[in-house]
């Protein structure tokens, strides 16, 4: 019950997005349906005719419908042709690519860190990238002409001898047994190499994308990147091989006993006419109509486990969408706070044995300047997205005051090759001026003109190349630009020459006296300056306070600070 209301959504879509070329698919497989059947009854009157001296005009009517059947399907086929390519398999996919692009930002950003839901999202694209929606209304399609066609030969083999009919059933039925057993076992195969498959992706994408390309180069590390690609293609082809050469063993064996079916209604046809059970016309329009019939119900069996495939795959793509819809937005810059109190605050990621944080008591006031330390795995960056909204906690009371505007400067700036205009004014509730965007970029010790705000950003379109310190600071710019209620900067700095570093961390201070700032550091240099610090350990708090407090309370922040003060003495 459940896969008939998936099959009738599915063709309520294909019907709502292409519904004229819907209809020429549906036209197409009526009329072609009774082609084979039509044909099979001409050839027995042709015979009848000639044989039985009947009229030139019987004979030349008999020759005119064939001929006017054939025309017919001719011009029918071309329009299915442009009907199912550039109708419904552009269209649908076209509209299909489109709800799942503009759906996807909107999941939870935690599903990203569940491996499950990315195999899921792995099948799920695949099955976008292959039409498989619209594949499902091709199969169905082809499905009724073959189920109109084996309808009308078996009856037309049935008045012409009943024998003739259950023949070609019976050597066509175990087409239906292994293509049914098969495309469950092909089903079943494709959900298990979905892991795999994103590691063939993934690691082929090492070979030309930066950073990889780059290191692989230096290291000679080719050959060893090489080898673990070809591990995971030999071990996803391997569960598809074991499959394919099981499928075509016993699809050989199913040939053979529809030829021996073939043989049989042969000699059966020829026993018939010889004892005058049944005309020759008949005889050589029964063996006519016994091969389309076996082709066809042949064809139609071993593509009932291609639509089994098509469906299920169908359907998880419209389970997602609608899972999407409901799911309520879990980044909603309008209810993230500026102040923030969390009330024994858990998290853990999706499949982890332990939390990453845990029993998380802190209060934030709004327009604080707050700095996360710890070593690296404390829970840090993990915090300040539990902090901006990005990843619920999985347990505990997260308190957070209304606010109008966050900036997020990550770890990894994220290197969007567009404009430098387009990138700065990425995130921006409204494009800023020009002259704004050189003001601000000049704080930040870039000295640029109007014209180099056109200039796109990477190197692979013939743009600027940047260092990741050049890059960080870009970042840094755009955050800068309006006047945000939470600034959050994850190690920001990271890649910035000390030089530089100091004056940017003197610019972030500067312009954010009026915002709530949270700055996760590795290095202490900064902290005096903070109101407080907030110092993490294996995901819970260790201490919380001012500078001077801490380095007189917290043995942990003592050590971090004066092993680096150490380094510069």
């Amino acid at each position: 019950m459940k896969s008939l209301k998936h099959a009738i959504t599915i063709e309520k879509i294909i019907w709502k997005t292409s519904p004229v070329s819907a209809f020429v698919t549906l036209m197409h497989a009526l009329v072609s349906g009774f082609i084979p059947a039509v044909l099979s009854s001409q050839i027995e009157r042709i015979i009848h005719n000639v044989i039985g001296d009947q009229s030139w005009r019987a004979l030349v009517m008999s020759l005119s419908y064939i001929v006017l059947f054939y025309l017919m399907q001719s011009l029918l086929q071309m329009a299915y042709s442009v009907a199912n390519n550039a109708g419904i398999f552009e269209k649908v996919n076209l509209s299909l690519r489109a709800d799942f692009a503009s759906r996807v930002p909107e999941w939870p950003a935690i599903q990203f860190e569940d491996v499950q839901f990315l195999n899921r999202i792995e099948t799920l694209r695949n099955a976008v990238d292959n039409e498989e929606l619209p594949m499902f209304h091709f199969n169905l399609m082809n499905h009724l002409q073959a189920i109109i066609s084996i309808l009308s030969l078996t009856a037309l083999l049935y008045n012409y001898n009943a024998y003739l009919s259950l023949l070609a059933f019976l050597s066509a039925s175990p087409i239906l047994i292994n293509r049914w057993m098969r495309g469950n076992a092909f089903n079943t195969v494709r959900e298990k190499v979905a892991p795999e498959s994103r590691k063939v992706k993934l690691m082929k994408s090492w070979f030309y994308q930066e950073p990889h390309a780059k290191e692989l180069r230096v290291n000679d590390a080719y050959e060893k990147i090489e080898e673990k690609w070809k591990e995971s293609y030999n071990a996803k082809t391997k569960l598809e091989s074991e499959v394919l050469v099981e499928d075509y063993r016993q699809f050989e064996f199913c040939q053979m006993l529809k030829f021996l079916g073939f043989f049989i209604a042969l000699l059966l046809s020829l026993y018939l006419a010889k004892a005058a059970y049944i005309e020759l016309g008949m005889a050589a329009a029964s063996i006519l109509a016994f091969t389309n019939l076996q082709m066809t119900a042949t064809d139609f069996f071993r593509t009932m486990g291609n639509g089994k495939y098509y469906l299920t795959r169908s359907a998880g793509i419209l389970d997602l969408l609608k899972s999407i819809k409901d799911l309520p937005s879990d980044y909603d810059q309008s209810q993230i706070n500026s102040g923030f109190e969390l009330k024994n605050i858990c998290f853990s990621y999706p499949g982890a044995e332990s939390d990453a944080l845990k029993a998380i008591n802190l209060r934030i006031d709004k327009g604080e300047r707050i700095g996360i330390v710890g070593a690296n795995g404390s829970g840090k960056t993990t915090l300040a997205k539990v902090l901006i909204g990005l990843y619920p906690p999985t347990q505990g009371e997260l308190q957070k005051e209304r606010m109008e505007y966050v900036h997020y400067v990550p770890q990894d700036v994220p290197k969007f090759k567009l404009t430098l205009r387009e990138y700065l004014n990425l995130g921006q509730k409204e494009n800023c001026d020009d002259q704004d965007l050189l003001a601000c970029l000049k704080q930040l010790n870039f000295d640029w003109t109007e014209a180099d705000l056109s200039t796109v950003l990477g190197r692979e379109f013939a743009g600027l190349e940047f260092s990741g310190g050049e890059w960080q600071r870009l970042a840094i710019v755009k955050s800068l630009l309006q006047e945000a209620d939470l600034l959050v900067y994850d190690e920001a700095t990271r890649a910035v020459d000390p030089m530089n570093e100091s004056f940017v961390l003197e610019r972030i201070l500067e312009a954010s006296k009026e915002s709530t700032t949270i700055i996760i550091t590795h290095r202490l240099a900064i902290c005096p300056y903070l109101d407080k610090i907030l110092v993490l350990n294996n995901g819970h708090i260790e201490a919380f306070g001012k500078h001077e407090e801490l380095l007189n309370s917290s043995k942990l922040y003592q050590e971090i600070y004066e092993s680096q003060s150490a380094a510069y003495k």
